[in-house]
């Protein structure tokens, strides 16, 4: 393991899981998938991207779903990050 990887994990660990969860989960990787998967189904359904009731329910079930399986991701990164850590100490 680089000694700058480490450096850069140890800071992650450092901020704590809750953070790790809220940042890299919810806010890095939940948000922006629930914006992509509803133009993407938009799109898909051969919809014009048109700002109308249907386009705001698909919006908001995403941004309910996506965001709360965020939370898992989160919890599933910080534990390969702290597995990788350790690995990397011995």
């Amino acid at each position: 393991m680089k000694e700058s990887q480490r450096i850069k994990w140890e800071k992650q660990l450092k901020q704590g899981k809750r953070y790790h969860i809220l940042v890299r989960g919810v806010l890095g990787w939940g948000l922006p998938l629930a914006f992509l998967y509803t133009l993407v189904m938009t799109s898909w359904n051969g919809q014009r991207l048109t700002l109308d009731g249907e386009f705001y329910v698909n919006l908001l079930t995403a941004l309910v779903l996506f965001p709360a399986a965020g939370i898992w991701y989160g919890a599933w990164t910080w534990k390969i990050l702290k597995m990788k850590l350790e690995q990397g100490r011995r």
